[in-house]
C-alpha cells in the first residue's frame, strides 16, 4: 500500500510559525525601498492584493512585469523580493527547534493515521488498512513549503544542530 502525505503552509503554521502570506506582505512592506524599481514592485504589490495567499504575489510578479521598461529593473526587483523572502523564510524556521519527544510525535502520526484521527473515520480507516496487512507500505511524503522543517525532522543530525544551536555541548 502506498500512502502520500502532502505537506503545506498548514504544517508550519500549527507550529507556530508565521509563514503564511501576510506574514511576509507586512514584513516585506516595512522594508526600506535601496531603489526605484524595488519601490514599484512593492507598489504593484499592495494593488494586487486581493487576499491573504501566496497566490497573490504570484500575480502581482506576473503583472508587474509590463510596469518595466527594462528587464534588468525587473530582475533586481524580483531579487530583491527573493533575497528578503529567503531571509524571512529562514530566520522563521530557525525561531523554533522540536525536540526529540515532538518529533516522534509527528513520525507516529505519518506512521499510524488511525490513531490520530476522529473517531468516526477511525473504523472506516481501520477497514481500508486491514485490506492491505499483507502487502508493504510505503510511506512518500510530498513538501510544498518554503521551509525544511519536515525535512529537519526526518535527519538524525537535526537535534545534535539544534542542541547546540540552543547552548548545550554535544
Amino acid at each position: 500500500m502506498n500512502i502520500v502525505y502532502l505537506i503545506g503552509n498548514g504544517f508550519d503554521l500549527n507550529l507556530g510559525l508565521k509563514t503564511s502570506y501576510s506574514h511576509f506582505y507586512d514584513y516585506y512592506l516595512s522594508l526600506g525601498n535601496p531603489s526605484e524599481n524595488v519601490k514599484k514592485l512593492k507598489d504593484s504589490i499592495r494593488k494586487h492584493k486581493k487576499t491573504n495567499l501566496w497566490k497573490d504575489l504570484e500575480i502581482a510578479l506576473g503583472q508587474i512585469t509590463v510596469e518595466y521598461d527594462k528587464v534588468d529593473d525587473f530582475i533586481e526587483a524580483l531579487l530583491d523580493i527573493s533575497d528578503n523572502l529567503l531571509y524571512y523564510i529562514k530566520r522563521e524556521q530557525e525561531s523554533i527547534f522540536i525536540d526529540q519527544n515532538g518529533a516522534k510525535k509527528i513520525t507516529e502520526y505519518i506512521n499510524w493515521p488511525s490513531e490520530y484521527i476522529p473517531d468516526a473515520a477511525k473504523e472506516r480507516i481501520k477497514s481500508f488498512q486491514y485490506n492491505w496487512r499483507a502487502s508493504g507500505w510505503n510511506i512518500d511524503i510530498i513538501t510544498f513549503n518554503y521551509t525544511n522543517i519536515i525535512d529537519n525532522l526526518l535527519n538524525p543530525d537535526y537535534f545534535e544542530q539544534g542542541l547546540k544551536r540552543c547552548g548545550y555541548e554535544v
